[in-house]
């Protein structure tokens, strides 16, 4: 038997569990042992958290909380809408900033605010630049109201102050030290309020908006009105929580729980084509969202046609939304294939290459769209394992990169090391992204580099698989899986658990299936039991080589079957079987 590729797998360990919490919460919640794992490996303070947790609520958009800046943003903008001043909603070209703007002009729109919206194109660079600036200038701006962008644009928002424009910035991302000198920064970065720092950058529009209606004496909207914009600004805004990789926790669990359930909510005729497009129904899944409607509306972006996806969400005839969405849907067949074209490339570039000194793999290309930098980034990643650095040299003087790294590591603060030799950088601990000029490129690569393995020696340890519980394989049924429902919708610092199964055989030969045959579908059993179904996404070349006829230990997480109601094991790893011992030792704590 060969095991050649399994040896680069990460190495698998117990997730560690809070004995005292997992002792209560079997005790008080008389919750399933799987469960009471589950929620005994988070962060939670006490057991009233895990209620709230297990029974999530929309108070915190529903009532008046807010973070301090909040209250300065939203007084700034009543009264530019009162004095009915002309107001510039800029957003940004990815799906938060282009949702934030939307949330933010369907307000305006609905109380007659003297508005228009502006979204950088990519070849604009990432929010406000001079060059945005002064659109909004020559458009009659008198105030640039930021969405998802800003926090760090200080020459930029000088720049509308020097020519009369009034800057309010929303953002949701990390800022330096110096602030801009805008006329009120919204952002719950700033703040001490704990459960507002994982709003999206779209989250942050629509409490800046409710906030503006909180103003008012008397109501703007009827209440029929404010319903319909709350609902449907709810779906939108689960839609970017998901999207920009927002924690899943609080608020946002609350949110996005909430919109799975409610897309009947949903008016607007682009989003609804967008829904039909990706097929889902209520209740969906967050995974529906990431792997179904979120591409679709990135694919424009990433092909340089954003301006398509917004005339989407715009429009206000069914028969237009349907022949935008067929535009849309090649555009995402062409999007794929060219992913698939280069990813190929860079990953053959890559083969070539020796990697035992660099704790980061980073990669130069000239040939793709900027847009498909970051997804390059995420396929290395999985490969690797380790902080992935793409860049593309866009001219004699330009390169842009996208960085995505695995947990652990910080990104921006990496980039905040390296500011000598960039010209923009920003983005949050594990996505993140700069721009610099090709004479730097060096002397970036090595100090990048340095700074990624000081950060990689604080992490002493290599990649690994978390694995929650071990299942005896004769517990593997449908109601398992309904029964773990309770702790959805999974995501960012909610993560779906991963379970192991000891010494399991293949039942019948392994079906690669793909386009590179890089999917491994397959049935596992023991002796005397049913057997189980498997499939392993982008694991076919660790499969190749398995010895059919052998033992192994499987991790997975569960989920049902496509095409049948039968529960399926979703591949996270697998290894030889090993006996008696699993895991390597990970202490099980009584503290996180």
């Amino acid at each position: 038997m060969s095991t050649t590729h399994l040896q680069h797998l990460p190495e698998w360990r117990l997730k560690k569990v809070d004995l005292s919490k997992l002792e209560a919460l079997q005790r008080e919640l008389q919750l399933p042992l799987a469960i009471s794992k589950a929620l005994s490996s988070m962060d939670f303070d006490s057991l009233e958290q895990i209620q709230e947790f297990l029974n999530p609520n929309l108070k915190l958009w529903h009532s008046n909380a807010s973070f301090p800046s909040l209250d300065a943003g939203a007084k700034a903008l009543f009264q530019a809408i009162s004095n009915k001043d002309r107001i510039c909603i800029h957003g940004d070209f990815d799906t938060d900033g282009m949702l934030a703007t939307l949330v933010l002009k369907d307000l305006l729109q609905k109380i007659g605010a003297n508005h228009f919206c502006l979204i950088p194109t990519r070849n604009d660079g990432h929010g406000l630049s001079i060059n945005s600036v002064q659109k909004a200038i020559d458009a009659g701006a008198q105030w640039i109201v930021s969405v998802d962008c800003g926090i760090n644009a200080t020459k930029e928002t000088d720049f509308a102050n020097q020519h009369g424009v009034n800057v309010i910035i929303t953002d949701h991302h990390l800022p330096d030290e110096i602030l801009p000198n805008a006329v009120a920064i919204v952002n719950p970065q700033l703040d001490d309020f704990a459960e507002f720092k994982i709003l999206s950058g779209t989250g942050v529009a629509l409490k800046l908006a409710l906030a503006v209606l909180g103003i008012y004496e008397s109501a703007p909207l009827s209440t029929k009105t404010f319903e319909t914009y709350l609902n449907q600004s709810l779906v939108i805004t689960a839609i970017a929580t998901v999207a920009d990789v927002m924690e899943l926790k609080g608020i946002n669990r609350a949110l996005v729980q909430h919109a799975l359930r409610n897309f009947d909510s949903v008016q607007n005729p682009g989003l609804l084509e967008l829904i039909k497009l990706a097929k889902l129904k209520s209740p969906a899944s967050a995974e529906d969202l990431s792997f179904q409607l979120i591409p679709r509306i990135n694919s424009a972006q990433r092909m340089e046609r954003g301006e398509l996806i917004w005339e989407l969400l715009n429009c206000v005839d069914t028969t237009q939304a349907v022949e935008l969405g067929k535009q849309l849907e090649q555009l995402n067949v062409e999007r794929k294939a060219l992913l698939e074209q280069h990813t190929k490339e860079v990953m053959a570039q890559l083969q070539l290459q020796n990697f035992d000194a660099s704790t980061a793999i980073m990669v130069t290309g000239d040939d793709w769209l900027e847009g498909f930098s970051g997804l390059i980034a995420q396929r290395v990643i999985q490969k690797y394992q380790r902080p992935a650095i793409v860049m593309l040299k866009k001219s004699d003087t330009k390169i842009v990169a996208s960085c995505r790294s695995p947990e652990g590591w910080h990104l921006k603060q990496a980039l905040d090391q390296c500011a000598h030799l960039l010209e923009e950088s920003g983005g949050h601990a594990q996505a993140a992204g700069f721009r610099t000029h090709p004479d730097h490129l060096e002397a970036l690569k090595l100090h990048l580099n340095q700074c990624l393995r000081k950060q990689a020696e604080s992490l002493n340890e290599g990649p690994k698989l978390l694995i929650l519980h071990e299942l005896p394989f004769r517990d593997l049924n449908v109601s398992l899986f309904e029964s773990l429902k309770i702790l959805e919708p999974h995501g960012q610092g909610n993560t779906k658990p991963i379970f192991a199964t000891k010494g399991i055989m293949f039942d019948g030969p392994l079906r690669f299936m793909g386009k590179d045959q890089t999917h491994v579908g397959f049935e596992i059993f023991q002796p005397g039991l049913p057997s189980v179904s498997a499939i392993a996404f982008g694991m076919g070349m660790h499969f190749q080589e398995l010895d059919q006829s052998g033992k192994y230990d499987l991790a997975y997480t569960l989920t049902i079957s496509p095409y049948k109601r039968q529960l399926q094991l979703q591949v996270q790893g697998i290894r030889p079987h090993q006996t008696p011992t699993v895991y390597r030792s990970q202490k099980i704590s009584s503290n996180n």
